[in-house]
């Protein structure tokens, strides 16, 4: 159980750059305030088990309360688990029922449903879901207008080395197809070497949804290399895409001015591709010391124009650098101290990050932070220095009860060819949070 209590508060200084030969050489600046923050959050987190030899029955619910007071109505509650996990030892079977998470078998988040497995030999595992995806855990009803039926199958190419998945997903929106996926996943674990990977392939659309491999080499002096690359539809190719601009809910809604293939066009219009390509190098310099390294190139291409919506143009290519120099037992044992920078290439930003841990004494710990990022268009209209950093503590006076604070500030300054820009603000949380 939890309560944290949240604020956040800022001030703005507007004014309008002077315009040159104008008559006005000094305009009035505007100054607001305003609260960003203002809320109380109550948490709980239950997990109850009861089993046999052969059988045993998990009940989990992870939910959240907030009572907004900068709003009317105030409250809005959110649920992020609530299932029954039953397991039978003698079959090597399990069935889920109720609001859960998945990220395999073609099911990529939250849901409203049911899951059940059974292993069929030492090689193979069978899978099936079917439910209604979850767009937000602050939906607290399930909403059964769209709805999907997948099966999978884990098969042990080599036991303990290389594990792979097939699975295919039949997702509908009323009377409309929302998703038809098949797809294949992989997971290889050899000594020094780890790799993984996801094709997943619209067979409605006729389109790729999402491409990913990663993979990790470990070298004898505890250094590494990750490398990751990333194609997927941004957002996922879902018939939903295709309320993005427009006035409804729900593409069902669409039917009336357009037909099925066109609202499914539309879907694909509004979709973007997204590319990233990613490599990490991590090495100890010391025992206490260690350096990373990471370089990401990502961009993401531009929409259509279809529909009244007017197209979107593509963000180039981003190269972002970062390093980071990690410390451990700085100072005291526990003590971890984290320096970085990242420089990203296509809109110049550098940004400074502190993160540190200091264990004060058993019960108690405190976690300064602090960013600082400059950044610069390309074309020399728009610049911002901006800051944020904080002080986290957390006391411990009992093993299972603990006191959470955190305090900190932020500012900012902003100039482009029309005007400038302050903020200066503070935020605060303060928390409970009992263990049983």
């Amino acid at each position: 159980m939890s309560a944290l209590y949240q604020r956040d508060e800022s001030g703005f200084l507007f004014q309008d750059s002077p315009i040159v030969g104008g008559t006005e050489v000094n305009p009035d600046p505007i100054e607001t305030n305003q609260v960003n923050l203002n809320e109380m959050l109550y948490g709980a987190d239950l997990n109850l088990s009861l089993g046999t030899d052969r059988n045993e029955a998990n009940f989990r619910f992870s939910g959240l309360y907030r009572d907004d007071f900068n709003t009317d109505p105030r409250d809005e509650g959110s649920i992020s688990s609530l299932y029954l996990d039953l397991s039978d030892r003698k079959l090597d079977a399990s069935l889920r029922l109720g609001r859960q998470t998945r990220n395999t078998g073609g099911v990529f988040g939250r849901f409203d449903g049911v899951y059940a497995g059974m292993q069929v030999n030492d090689r193979l595992k069978v899978n099936g879901v079917a439910g209604y995806p979850v767009q937000s855990s602050r939906d607290v009803y399930v909403a059964n207008d769209r709805r999907f039926l997948a099966t999978s199958l884990d098969l042990s190419v080599i036991p303990d080395v290389l594990d792979t998945t097939v699975y295919f997903l039949d997702q509908t929106y009323g009377n409309l197809k929302d998703r038809q996926a098949a797809g294949f996943e992989f997971r290889y674990f050899q000594d020094n070497r780890t790799a993984y990977g996801v094709f997943d392939y619209d067979t409605h659309y006729g389109q790729m949804n999402l491409t990913l491999l990663n993979g990790t080499l470990k070298f004898k002096d505890d250094s590494s290399v990750t490398v990751a690359l990333d194609y997927r539809r941004s957002p996922f190719l879902t018939t939903q895409n295709a309320i993005f601009g427009q006035t409804v809910s729900d593409p069902n809604q669409l039917r009336d001015m357009y037909s099925d293939e066109e609202i499914y066009q539309i879907a694909e219009d509004r979709t973007a591709y997204s590319r990233s390509a990613y490599i990490s190098l991590a090495r100890p310099l010391t025992e206490k010391l260690q350096l990373n390294f990471d370089v990401i190139a990502s961009n993401v291409s531009g929409t259509k124009n279809s529909a009244g919506v007017e197209a979107q143009p593509p963000t180039g290519t981003e190269v972002y650098y970062s390093t980071q120099l990690v410390a451990s037992d700085v100072f005291k044992q526990g003590a971890i101290a984290i320096f970085g920078l990242r420089y990203a290439d296509l809109a110049t930003q550098v940004s400074y990050q502190f993160n540190g841990r200091l264990p004060v004494t058993r019960s108690l710990r405190l976690s300064p932070r602090l960013r600082i990022d400059d950044r610069n268009s390309s074309d020399g209209t728009f610049s911002r220095t901006s800051g944020r950093g904080s002080v986290a503590a957390t006391w411990s006076p009992k093993r299972m009860l603990h006191f959470e604070f955190e305090g900190g500030g932020v500012y900012s300054d902003s100039a482009n060819t029309q005007s400038t820009s302050q903020e200066r603000g503070y935020f605060l949380t303060i928390g409970i949070r009992k263990d049983f």
